[in-house]
């Protein structure tokens, strides 16, 4: 069984959001599927800032990680994926994603 974190965690309000956003000077993107170039401004800003590569990290390693990966890739930029940095609820899932994007997609997966 999946359990997924109560609403109020995954608020964008959340104090843990709060303290997210005191600490990071960057662009934050809020996102509402799985990919997080769909219907965001991501797209844009990565083409103003031109990146050598784009690195990837969070939850789930199965959804949201992978189709961003895909998307980027599918844009013809550079990803890596920290392994220690993404996760998911289903531990041969969070295996299984890994080993397509490094050799399905050509993301680094950086151990």
């Amino acid at each position: 069984m999946i359990r997924r974190p109560p609403r109020s965690t995954l608020d964008r309000s959340s104090a843990a959001s709060d303290v997210y956003k005191r600490q990071y000077e960057g662009h934050v993107l809020h996102k509402k599927r799985y990919s997080a170039f769909y219907n965001t401004d991501l797209e844009s800003t990565l083409s103003e800032l031109d990146p050598e590569k784009i690195s990837i990290c969070g939850v789930c390693t199965d959804i949201c990680v992978m189709y961003t990966a895909a998307d980027a890739r599918n844009r013809d930029y550079k990803v890596e994926v920290i392994a220690e940095a993404v996760a998911s609820f289903d531990k041969s899932a969070h295996i299984n994603a890994l080993t397509h994007m490094e050799n399905i997609l050509g993301v680094s997966v950086i151990h």
